[in-house]
């Protein structure tokens, strides 16, 4: 029974008992008529043709759009590594300059025929962001016939329906599959009380990098180069969160200069000598770590952060 039938059902229905309560207030009748003559969840999902019968596993996706909080829970319960980008306008923009494929805008929930049916509309598009085409979308009707009208269990039984109508086509990578990316970026617990590097250190840095500049034979980042590394992520109390050298060995990151995250650090690396020492402080509206905050690791949401990066290897583009 689809919905227009159900909804004729219901308004005869309705009449019916009409006639025989006619002291009932009508809103009440018609609840009643909806619970009697009963409603399903409608959901309606579809990949765009190049992604059809082949599975394609994706680690991270950014999410966005006005009914993100139940998306983001139901992505995460699933086994995705989720990005909050809010509600900003250029979202799609700015997953892409993050290296982030996805992205999925969650509009927000249709209210229009709650008031007598107790069912909401719902719908969410992915993005696959360096081709702007959307790979997957899915419209639907969720909620409870009759007088139990609840939005919020809706918009959770909702997206979690349609997480997992998205994961038969882009399941979440398992976590034993970690990618070289996912192992660079994580911080290693338990988070480290130290204070920050003595003031020697800091010049000591200085010089070197005096020197540095002096010497026509050391080779100088450019923006297209890429860079082995470590790197130290500080609180403002002097809490030292990640220090690459205790982390896998002490062996150096290395990254692409324009893969660098937070962005502000591409600016800061272009230009550094081999064995130079530079710091950061990003504010949290600048940096998504300090944004969103990491429990295991105690970072607090919006949280000023300071990075202090050595270059311990340039690496030509060419």
């Amino acid at each position: 029974m689809n919905m227009k039938q159900i909804a004729a059902a219901a308004l005869a229905l309705t009449l019916k008992l009409r006639s025989l309560c006619c002291f009932a207030p009508p809103a009440i009748i018609m609840a009643l008529a909806i619970s009697l003559t009963g409603c399903a969840n409608r959901l309606k999902a579809d990949a765009a043709p190049d992604y059809k019968g082949k599975l394609t596993p994706i680690q991270q996706i950014g999410i966005t759009g006005g009914g993100t909080n139940a998306a983001i829970t139901a992505f995460q319960a699933a086994g995705y590594q989720v990005i909050d980008f809010g509600s900003v306008t250029n979202a799609r923009e700015q997953a892409k300059s993050e290296g982030i494929q996805f992205i999925a805008s969650i509009d927000s929930v249709g209210t229009d025929g709650s008031w007598w049916d107790g069912f909401f509309d719902f719908s969410m598009r992915v993005t696959e962001t360096q081709s702007q085409q959307i790979v997957w979308s899915a419209t639907g009707e969720f909620g409870q016939a009759g007088l139990f009208i609840d939005q919020t269990k809706s918009t959770e039984e909702a997206m979690r329906a349609m997480v997992a109508n998205f994961a038969k086509v882009f399941p979440p990578v398992p976590k034993s599959s970690t990618s070289d990316k996912e192992v660079e970026n994580a911080l290693p617990p338990p988070r480290q009380s130290k204070p920050p590097p003595p003031n020697s250190q800091r010049e000591m840095s200085s010089a070197e990098s005096l020197a540095n500049k002096t010497s026509p034979t050391r080779p100088v980042v450019a923006e297209v180069d890429e860079i082995e590394f470590h790197y130290t992520v500080t609180l403002p109390d002097g809490t030292v969160c990640f220090d690459s050298r205790s982390h896998q060995g002490g062996t150096p990151k290395r990254r692409a200069v324009r893969r660098l995250d937070p962005t502000a650090l591409i600016t800061k690396v272009v230009g550094m000598h081999e064995g130079e020492t530079r710091d950061l402080t990003v504010q949290p509206k600048d940096n998504r770590l300090g944004r969103t905050g990491n429990k295991t690791f105690g970072i607090p949401p919006n949280s000023t952060l300071t990075y202090t990066i050595t270059v311990v290897r340039i690496i030509p583009a060419n």
